[in-house]
Order: structure tokens, then C-alpha cells, then sequence
């Protein structure tokens, strides 16, 4: 049975005669990949069977859920259908809900245990789980049951899967305390690995080398110090991270006493500290650099390379039996061995990025989504209370405030797509990277000699709109430096290391390993980037311990595996529904030559445009502010409730001040855009920040259960 165009899925050997020419065009039509051709013929859906296909075209179509409801409805009139279970299982495996495609998968092998098919898509969706040997397992029966099956679909997952496993069983031997690392990127991830393995290498016993076995190399901000070593590059033109980030308390008490005091920092959200990304690079280039470590470790400055060539000839070519990648979410260490962490034939495959991105597996997610990062500079006194700021955030999907003393570090601002193509328009076609920000131009004109590294741009709206949420949270525009954007689009890979057999010089096995963003970039707003990075970190400390080298890369690929399923499509993954995308669209935008600003007074003003957003802003003003300030108590009283809370209380009357009559209180129009963002939890939950999309156990690495 061949797998149908990359899918995984094969038609039955013999298909039932149909009960009609139109039926039987229509299954002729879905086989010759004339999908929604095959939809329209296979009308009226009253047998089971008409029902299995009409849905397998559904599903060739990439429309699973709808996919799914064909193939329930068969299976309620005929429950012992095989390939409808095995349909639905394939469909649900697209879906991402691997536990519910093993079950229908495990129904279908009950009932059809020679289907050389449903083993392979059971395999597959083992191998989404991290479940690899027991995929192997699936594969091997497959294989005994249709010999050359695997080798005569080289296109489908099933194979790229399987190869992928036979690379970890070439390795052979135990992972030596006396290997030799390479680590590619002195981010946070990189450094904190540098140290843990040099911790491991003290713990093990292992007396101190003649020159450290572990180097770590770095392209981007390092210059030699003036009393030796390596410092951050004081160069403006070279930007230190801005962003601040939030350190879960659990993942740094993963780490020893040494390697937690670089994470300390301000107590803002729930059991987490807020700490600069550039302050925790700087403390754990230090700490990489004096005694103990600086015996196990060396830090190189290597050369900044673009080509994907260059960039293999590079690591193929380090003194080391294991390299790890961790040069972040466009890691070009990753992309310089295309097809090795991720199967080409996958839904949502990017050529350009070697990954798998999140939105194009699943038809309910948005493309990407588009924030600006306002670059904030610190006040010597905090704007606001920060539970305030917590609030606040929590209670909306337009603004988030992520702070060290409330006002250094981003504030950030979701936009809609034609907002986001509009800035894109205003600065020639150049947009606004980390590495070349914009700034608001003012209402009157610059001087002509006005030379400044930033970009300015003219946007009423913008202005507006940033102002507001400077405003939400206390703040002023002098408290702006910059403006950077985004296009959030989540992605990841299905394989987290890749045997590198007589690559390179050297014929012997080596191994690269995907780190922090580059194996799992993440949609920021739930704050889960640097917290998934440091758990991989772990994890490849924790795989020294395994009894050979094999079976350590099994666990970590497993490990990683379920911590991207669990922090990727059960939190980060929770903004990216086009449900809980920004919904008005180019509304305040205008190409009309009389000006943005004058079109916005004039809509306020008279209540009557062809677009929505601003009358219906005026018009529930009042509704408006009464929904945000029950949604901000509600925040408030969960936050209080909790042990870990650590500001003090908040009162009704603040609130209702800030919310209600302050001076500083949210326009109508930004106000509307806030309440109309944020995402409704159910009964009895606060609405805002989609949180009952995003519960569950976390997954650890010290833990047993997760490491098997």
C-alpha cells in the first residue's frame, strides 16, 4: 500500500464496489489527488463508506478537523472500519494530538493486524511522541509484513524516521568524561552549558586537563579585555540585547549554586524572576572565565559567517566529538545540514529554515503574528508598581509589559498584518529589525543635519498606539528609544541530533546537537523561550550519565520531543489560533491623501465610517471600562491568592481610578481594542491571556518519568 503524496496513508488494496457513478467518481477523482472534486461527488453522505472517503479527502485537503468529523460519523454506523480508524488516526496525527492517533491507530491494528500501513503511521506518531524505539519497533513489523515497503516510499516520514534511528545505532561505546565539546553561540544557553559540562567534569572525577576540553565560540559581540579574555563589545553599532526575560524559579533551581547567581533578578510575575538577557550573557561570560571553570573552558571569537557551505565546513572541521548548536531561532549551524533535523516531506516544512513551522501543521492557526518591541529606557524611579503591570497584561492580547523596575526592557505591541506591512511600507521596504530599530517621527519637520543611527518614520497611528501603552503602564514617550518588530512564527524540529559518519577531517563518529532556539523557537508572550532552552541544557547533561552513547542521544531526542509538544502546542503555541489574532485588520489605516490623524478626528468625531472598530469604541465606552476593571479584580484576586505573589496588595479603588476617572486612563478607542483582544477562559475565570489553553505538568528533565 503506498503512502498517498507524503501523507502517510495508503488507500485500501480493494475498495468496495460504490454504490453509485457519482460515489465512484468520486473515490476515482480523491485517488487521482482531485480533492475538492472528490468532495462535491461524494454528496449525499449517507453510507459509512461514502462518509471514510468523503473525509479522507477532507484530509488530503489539510483539512483535518473537518476531516474528522466525516470519519466519526462513519464509524458510528460502522465501528469496526479499519481504515476509518486508521483515516482519523492519521488525520488527529496532523493534528498534533499524537496520544488520540496511537489509540484509533492501536483500534485499526486490532481489528487489521497485517495493515503494514497503520503500523507506519503508528511509528510516525511514536516518533512525534519521542517514543523512537518503540517506533522502530512499528516499522521492523511493517517491514516484515511488505519487505522494501520503507525503501519504496523514500518521501515519507516513516523512512526519514527510520534512518534517523539507524544513525544513533551506528554509534557505539560510552560517552567519555574526557570528550571533547564544541559549543556554537555564547547566548545564555550556550554559556550555561559550557559551565554544566565543565561541572560534570569536576563531578566525574576527571582530573583537570592539560587545556580545556570544552570551547565555546562566539560570532557576534565579543572583544578581547584589557586585562585578557573577553568582554561585550562597548561599540553601540553593535546592540546588546534590550529584552528582558522571565526565569521561571523551577528551571534555575535546576542549576548549581554557582550558575544561579547569574539569573538573579526582579521579582515580577508568579515563582519566576524578570532579569536582562544581556546582563545574564555578561555574568556568565565572567563566571566561564575565572577558576574553577576557566580551567575546563575556552572561549573563542570566531569568524561571523553567512553561507550554509561555509558554515558546515566550519563545524565539520572543529576538534570535537560533540558539537551543539545553540546559535539561536535562525541557527545557521541547523541550516547548514538540510534534512537532517527535520523530514523535507513534513507538513509545514520550511526549506529556508530546516524546520517545522507551527502555523502550517494545523488549519486553525494564523500565519504568523506581529508584534513591535518598544526599547525602553529605565527611569532611576519606577513609573508604576509592577503588580499593577502584571495585571494589566494579563488582562488583554494588545500590550505586554516585560520589566526590570517597570520601565527597562520591552513593551511589547501586537498589530495586525496590514499595520505590520504598513510600517514595513513606511520605512522603504526596510522594516524594523533588532539590529536597525525605527523611531516616531514628530508632527514638525527635522533638521536637516538630524543624523541618528534609527530610522524615522511618520505614523499617526502608530504614535497613538504607543503612546497608549506607555501610558496603560505608567510611562511617558521619553521613555522610548527604539521601535523593533517581529513576525512571530513558531517553529521546530523533529530530530535533535544528527550523526555526522566520516563528515568533515576526521573519520571518526562525531555528533551535533540542537540547543535552545534552534531546536524550538517559541511565540514570546507566554514567556517560554529561555525557560525550554535551559531544560535543554539539562537534558544534555543528564544524557552523559546514560550507559552508552546511543542510548543517551535516544533519551535526549525523546526528552526534547516531549518538551516541545508540551511548552510548543500547549503554551506558546496558544496565541498563534486565528481566533485570538488582532481582527481589525488595515481599519485605522488610510491611503488617502488628506491624513491618517484627520480621518481618525473625523470618524471619532461623527460615528460614521464603513469599518467598525471606531464608532463601536464611542459607542461602549462605558460597557468597555465596566468589563476591564472586572477582568483586572479578577486577575488581581487569583494573583493575591497565590503563595508566590510577591507585591502588595492591590485595591478596588486603584483600580478604579486607573480604569475609570484618572487622567491616565485608556482612551475609548485603545480600551475597546484590549477588551475586544482578550480571550475568553469560561465561567468563573478571568478573560485576557488564553491560560486555560495553556495548563499542564511541566516537563523535566530531573525528572524520571520524563527522561525515560
Amino acid at each position: 500500500m503506498g503512502a498517498v503524496a507524503g501523507h502517510g496513508v495508503g488507500a485500501p488494496a480493494e475498495a468496495p464496489e460504490l454504490a453509485s457513478t457519482v460515489q465512484g467518481d468520486g473515490q476515482a477523482e480523491r485517488t487521482q489527488g482531485k480533492h475538492a472534486e472528490a468532495i462535491l461527488k461524494l454528496e449525499p453522505p449517507q453510507a459509512a463508506f461514502t462518509l471514510k472517503y468523503r473525509g479522507e479527502a477532507k484530509r488530503m485537503q489539510g483539512k483535518y478537523a473537518e476531516a474528522i468529523v466525516h470519519f466519526d460519523r462513519a464509524l458510528k454506523l460502522a465501528p469496526q472500519d479499519a481504515d476509518a480508524l486508521k483515516f482519523r488516526g492519521e488525520a488527529k496525527r496532523m493534528q498534533g494530538k499524537y496520544a488520540e492517533a496511537i489509540v484509533d491507530f492501536d483500534q485499526a491494528l486490532k481489528l487489521a493486524p497485517q495493515d503494514a500501513d497503520a503500523l507506519k503511521c503508528r511509528g510516525e506518531a511514536k516518533c512525534e511522541q519521542g517514543k523512537h524505539a518503540e517506533a522502530m519497533v512499528d516499522f521492523e513489523k511493517a517491514l516484515k509484513l511488505e519487505p522494501g515497503s520503507l525503501e519504496s516510499q523514500p518521501d515519507s516520514e516513516a523512512m526519514w524516521f527510520y534512518n534517523r534511528y539507524f544513525d544513533l545505532r551506528s554509534l557505539s561505546g560510552q560517552i567519555s568524561p574526557s570528550s571533547r565539546w564544541a559549543i556554537v553561540g555564547a547566548g545564555p544557553v550556550g554559556l550555561c552549558l559550557a559551565l554544566s559540562l565543565a561541572e560534570y567534569q569536576m563531578d566525574a572525577g576527571f582530573a583537570e586537563p592539560r587545556e580545556p576540553l570544552i570551547t565555546v565560540y562566539e560570532s557576534r559581540w565579543l572583544v578581547p579585555s584589557e586585562g585578557g579574555g573577553w568582554k561585550r563589545n562597548p561599540d553601540p553599532a553593535v546592540r546588546a540585547r534590550d529584552q528582558v526575560v522571565t526565569v521561571q524559579d523551577a528551571v534555575v533551581q535546576l542549576f548549581s549554586e554557582a550558575v544561579q547567581t547569574c539569573f538573579e533578578g526582579e521579582r515580577v510575575w508568579l515563582h519566576s524572576r524578570n532579569v536582562p538577557v544581556a546582563e545574564i550573557e555578561d555574568k556568565l561570560l565572567c563566571k566561564a572565565q575565572e577558576a574553577p571553570f576557566s580551567r575546563y573552558i575556552r572561549i573563542e571569537k570566531s569568524e561571523r559567517l553567512t553561507r550554509r557551505k561555509d558554515q558546515a565546513e566550519f563545524i565539520q572541521a572543529l576538534p570535537a566529538d560533540f558539537i551543539v548548536a545553540a546559535d539561536g531561532a535562525a541557527s545557521l549551524s541547523r541550516r547548514a545540514f538540510p534534512s537532517k533535523f527535520v523530514c523535507p516531506h513534513s507538513r509545514g516544512f520550511s526549506t529556508e529554515e530546516q524546520r517545522i513551522r507551527l502555523a502550517e501543521t494545523e488549519n486553525g492557526y494564523a500565519h504568523a503574528d506581529h508584534v513591535l518591541g518598544i526599547i525602553l529606557q529605565q527611569d532611576a524611579r519606577p513609573p508604576q508598581e509592577q503588580s499593577l503591570n502584571v495585571i494589566f497584561t494579563l488582562a488583554q492580547n494588545v500590550y505586554l509589559l516585560n520589566s526590570q523596575k517597570g520601565s527597562k526592557g520591552f513593551l511589547n505591541i501586537r498589530v495586525t498584518k496590514e499595520e505590520y506591512d504598513e510600517i514595513y511600507r513606511a520605512t522603504g521596504q526596510r522594516g524594523c529589525s533588532f539590529g536597525s530599530p525605527i523611531q516616531l517621527k514628530l508632527e514638525e519637520s527635522l533638521d536637516a543635519d538630524d543624523v541618528n543611527a534609527f530610522h524615522k518614520v511618520k505614523l499617526p497611528w502608530l504614535r497613538r498606539r504607543i503612546e497608549e501603552g506607555l501610558k496603560l503602564f505608567g510611562m511617558r514617550t521619553e521613555h522610548m528609544l527604539g521601535i523593533t518588530g517581529f513576525q512571530l512564527m513558531p517553529a521546530y524540529v523533529q530530530h535533535f541530533c544528527h550523526v555526522m559518519q566520516g563528515e568533515g577531517r576526521s573519520d571518526q563518529q562525531r555528533v551535533l546537537l540542537l540547543a535552545g532556539d534552534a531546536a524550538i523557537s517559541h511565540h514570546f508572550w507566554p514567556g517560554r523561550g529561555l525557560n525550554t532552552g535551559l531544560k535543554s541544557v539539562k537534558a544534555i547533561v543528564r544524557m552523559l550519565k546514560s550507559p552508552t552513547v546511543a542510548e543517551g542521544l535516544r533519551r535526549y531526542n525523546s526528552f526534547m520531543t516531549k518538551l516541545r509538544v508540551r511548552e510548543m502546542q500547549g503554551r506558546s503555541g496558544s496565541m498563534m489560533p486565528k481566533s485570538l489574532q488582532l481582527d481589525w485588520g488595515s481599519q485605522l489605516l488610510t491611503n488617502s491623501g488628506n491624513g491618517h490623524q484627520q480621518m481618525l478626528l473625523d470618524c471619532w468625531h461623527s460615528a460614521k465610517t464603513t469599518d467598525d472598530l471606531i464608532p463601536a469604541a464611542k459607542t461602549s465606552e462605558a460597557t468597555n471600562r465596566d468589563s476591564f476593571l472586572r477582568t483586572c479584580k479578577l486577575w488581581r484576586d487569583f494573583l493575591e491568592r497565590q503563595p508566590g505573589w510577591s507585591h502588595d496588595a492591590v485595591t478596588d479603588d486603584l483600580l478604579q481610578t486607573r480604569i475609570m476617572t484618572a487622567v491616565a486612563k485608556p482612551k475609548a478607542l485603545e480600551l475597546h481594542m484590549m477588551v475586544r483582544s482578550a480571550f475568553d477562559n469560561g465561567p468563573g475565570r478571568a478573560s485576557g491571556w488564553p491560560t486555560s489553553r495553556q495548563g499542564g505538568r511541566e516537563v523535566d528533565p530531573a525528572d524520571d518519568q520524563h527522561w525515560a
